[in-house]
């Protein structure tokens, strides 16, 4: 198991980032990995939402399917994804600070098949990645 939390402070709103960051069509414009989204569910984003993103992990693409299973507007997101090397669950954790938002993101991860045994290797790479993603999102935000 991979657990990890990673933040960022974003001068920006809270509603503002919280909508741009849950909007999972977003994701290419700040998460280096996403190639492409595709909504596979009707209406607006909410509990019971679903995507596949298509992703670049470690040399190798994948499409991951995800369901959002816990949407509180303006404080907190979390989506479980259900396929993939790497399956995995993300909480998106909103909290104002000094006029403006502090995003953070905890990861649970399981690992599995190759993955498995790359698992310190995997916890970095997972890591530095999404470190890199709020590093782009701060920067499109502010």
């Amino acid at each position: 198991m991979i657990e990890l939390e990673v933040s960022v402070d974003i001068d920006a709103p809270i509603e503002e980032v919280f909508e741009f960051s849950t909007n999972n069509e977003n994701d290419p414009t700040w998460m280096e990995e996403v190639t492409r989204v595709e909504k596979t569910s009707e209406g607006s984003v909410g509990v019971g939402s679903t995507f596949i993103n298509y992703v670049e992990f470690m040399g190798k693409t994948f499409d991951d399917s995800h369901e959002v299973v816990e949407y509180e507007p303006n404080e907190r997101m979390t989506i479980v994804q259900t396929t993939g090397p790497v399956p995995f669950k993300a909480t998106y954790l909103y909290r104002s600070v000094n006029g403006g938002t502090r995003f953070s993101m905890q990861i649970e991860a399981e690992t599995k098949g190759f993955f498995r045994v790359a698992t310190p290797l995997v916890r970095r790479q997972l890591r530095r990645q999404f470190e890199r993603n709020l590093r782009n999102l701060k920067s499109l935000l502010e």
